[in-house]
C-alpha cells in the first residue's frame, strides 16, 4: 500500500449516523482457506467456537481503549475469523468512530487492521468526508479539518463553501481567532478578517475560548498515553496536529518513551521502538538491560534472526555477545531452532556465538537421526549440508 493511499485511509471521515455497530450481529464467521495465526496476543479466556469469538471480537472492537483494539485483533487472528467479515466489521467501526469524532481510534483501526481499500473514487465516502469536515469546523477542530482537506480528494469549491460558512458563523460569535485559523488553512486571500477590520479596527484575534488551552492539555495527555503504549503513529499525528511549531518537553516524557519502547519490543515492532528511542532522545544505557533481556528471550527461543536484528537496529555493543547469559541462551536457542526445523536460525547462532563445537556436533547428530526417523529426509539433508560438514 502506497504512502498516499495509506494517508487517505487514515484520514477518511465517514458519514455520521451512517452505521450502527449492532448491524453486524447476524454475520456468520467461516474458516478461511489461508488461516492467519496470532503471534501477538494471548487471549486470557476460553473461546469455544467462532460465534463466541465473534461476540468477544465485537465487544473489544467497540471498546474505548487502544488495548481493546489490540485484543480484538488478537481474537480475529487466533480464531481464524473470515477476512472479509473482519474487514466489514472494522470498516463499520472505523466509520462509526470517525463520525463521532473519535479520530484517534479510527487511526488505530486503520493501523491495526490494515484497511487497504482505495476510497478515492467512492462518492458516498467523499460525501461523508465533506460532512466530517463540516462537523470538525463546527466543533472548532480546525486542525483535524485541515488534515481531512489535505489528505482526502475533495472538490476545492465544496471545501471553500463549507469553510466560509463556518468562518461567517465564528464572525457572528466574534471568535476572530478561529476565523483567522480557517482563513489561513482554507480561505487564503479571502479577506474575511480585513472586511471585519473595516468595521472594527480593534478586533481581538487572540484565542477567546478556554477550550483552546484545554484542548492542548488533553492533546499532551493523549500524546503521552500513545507514546507509553508504543503507538508512535497516533502520537505523531497528535503532535503534528496540535503542536506543529512548538517543542514538546521530551525530557518530561522519558519514562513514557521507555515504556513505549518496551511495548514495541513485546510486539516485535523493532522499527517503532528505534524511532521512539531516536525521536525522544532516549539514553541507550537506560534501556540496555531491557534490550539484552529481549535479545536473550529471542535467542533462547531459537529466533536468532530476530535477536540479531534487534541487536543491530538498537546498536547493541559487540561485548553483549560474550555475556555468559547470552552464551547459555544461544546454546538453548540452537537446540530450539533445530527442534522447530529452523535450520537457518541454527546456522546464524553457530556463526555468531562461540559455542562448544563438540556439543553442537552432538546436538546436530541427534537431530539428524530424529529427522530421519520422522521420514523428513529433506530436512535431514539440509541439516547435514548446513551444519555437519
Amino acid at each position: 500500500m502506497g504512502e498516499k493511499e495509506k494517508e487517505l485511509l487514515e484520514n477518511h471521515i465517514s458519514e455520521k449516523g451512517m452505521v450502527s455497530p449492532d448491524s453486524i450481529d447476524d454475520i456468520q464467521f467461516e474458516k478461511g482457506d489461508n488461516p492467519r495465526k496470532s503471534d501477538s496476543e494471548n487471549i486470557p479466556f476460553n473461546i469455544n467456537d467462532e460465534q463466541e469469538a465473534l461476540k468477544y471480537f465485537k465487544d473489544f472492537l467497540y471498546g474505548d481503549k487502544s488495548e481493546d483494539l489490540i485484543m480484538a485483533k488478537g481474537i480475529a487472528e487466533k480464531y481464524i475469523l473470515d477476512r472479509e467479515v473482519v474487514k466489514k466489521a472494522t470498516m463499520m467501526e472505523f466509520r462509526f468512530a470517525l463520525s463521532n469524532g473519535d479520530i484517534i481510534k479510527a487511526f488505530n483501526i486503520v493501523d491495526l487492521f490494515d484497511l487497504s481499500d482505495d476510497f478515492e473514487n467512492d462518492k458516498e465516502i467523499k460525501k461523508a468526508a465533506l460532512e466530517g469536515l463540516e462537523n470538525a469546523l463546527k466543533n472548532k477542530d480546525v486542525g483535524f479539518a485541515k488534515v481531512i482537506k489535505e489528505t482526502f480528494p475533495l472538490e476545492e469549491e465544496e471545501v471553500v463553501l463549507i469553510a466560509r460558512k463556518a468562518a461567517e458563523e465564528f464572525i457572528e460569535d466574534k471568535d476572530y481567532f478561529k476565523v483567522k485559523e480557517i482563513e489561513d488553512s482554507f480561505l487564503i486571500g479571502s479577506g474575511l478578517l480585513d472586511s471585519v477590520r473595516e468595521e472594527d479596527k480593534d478586533i481581538d484575534i487572540k484565542p477567546s475560548f478556554p477550550e483552546d488551552i484545554a484542548a492542548k492539555e488533553e492533546a499532551k495527555k493523549a500524546f503521552s498515553h500513545y507514546l507509553a503504549d508504543g503507538e508512535i503513529m497516533p502520537a505523531l499525528r497528535i503532535r503534528d496536529s496540535f503542536f506543529p511549531s512548538e517543542e514538546l518537553e521530551y525530557d518530561d516524557l522519558q519514562d513514557e518513551a521507555i515504556q513505549g519502547i518496551e511495548r514495541c519490543l513485546e510486539r516485535d515492532d523493532i522499527p517503532s521502538g528505534v524511532y521512539i528511542m531516536k525521536e525522544m532522545k532516549v539514553n541507550p544505557e537506560s534501556i540496555r538491560s531491557m534490550l539484552i533481556g529481549k535479545f536473550i528471550s529471542h535467542l533462547s527461543s531459537g529466533e536468532a534472526i530476530k535477536a540479531i536484528g534487534l541487536k543491530e537496529e538498537f546498536s547493541l555493543d559487540e561485548s553483549s555477545l560474550d555475556d555468559p547469559a547470552v552464551i547459555e541462551a544461544a546454546a538453548q536457542g540452537f537446540s530450539k531452532a533445530l527442534l522447530k526445523q529452523d535450520i537457518q536460525d541454527a546456522v546464524v547462532i553457530k556463526e555468531t556465538f562461540s559455542l562448544d563445537s563438540e556439543e553442537m556436533a552432538k546436538v546436530c547428530s541427534d537431530f539428524h537421526v530424529y529427522y530421519l526417523k520422522r521420514g523428513d529426509n529433506e530436512k535431514a539433508e539440509e541439516l547435514e549440508t548446513s551444519l555437519m560438514r
